[in-house]
């Protein structure tokens, strides 16, 4: 009998998830919907985090704002395979592959030279994400019992523009 590869070796596994672990090496790869899930997740929970202090008036409106800019900029470097911790997606992460997709997305609701480069484009895809973000904890009044709502909103919001960061069409940028 032929020996298995270590590819689909394993009980009850087509392997893909051991070509997956190989072929990103030692850093998250940035074609995994978790691993960019996870980023986009942290990214909106900070982006909360921020609200509530400034409603709370523990941070300054303009401190949150800057961090909230920061993090969409920050973010846009990781997804367009700007830091070593992740692995790209070939030509989508390392060479402008995500960036002109987003830039298609956002074509019409996005000034052109916003639009020219990954960065960029990425930058103000999750600006979008941002403030849409803050329409949903804008959404339940500060006394409402409306925590769980706004929880599943949020996570929705995570899920789909994940998808988009992904290159799947989502409804995340229609105006």
């Amino acid at each position: 009998m032929a020996e298995k590869s270590d590819i689909t070796s394993k009980a009850g596994s087509s392997g893909w998830h051991i070509a997956l672990q190989k072929a990103s090496g030692e850093g998250a790869y940035l074609g995994d919907q978790a691993v960019v899930g996870h980023l986009v997740r942290t990214f909106l929970g900070d982006l909360a985090g921020r609200y509530v202090a400034v409603c709370s008036g523990r941070s300054a409106p303009w401190e949150a704002s800057q961090a909230d800019a920061d993090a969409c900029t920050h973010l846009a470097g990781v997804l367009n395979g700007q830091d070593p911790a992740f692995e790209s997606m070939g030509e989508w992460n390392g060479a402008g592959g995500l960036g002109r997709f987003l830039a298609g997305q956002l074509e019409g609701m996005v000034a052109d030279e916003h639009l020219r480069d990954p960065v960029a484009a990425t930058t103000q895809a999750l600006a979008i994400v941002a403030h849409r973000a803050y329409a949903v904890l804008q959404s339940i009044a500060p006394d409402a019992a409306g925590g769980a709502t706004v929880a599943e909103k949020l996570g929705e919001l995570a899920d789909e523009t994940t998808r988009a960061l992904l290159g799947l069409e989502t409804e995340v940028f229609v105006p």
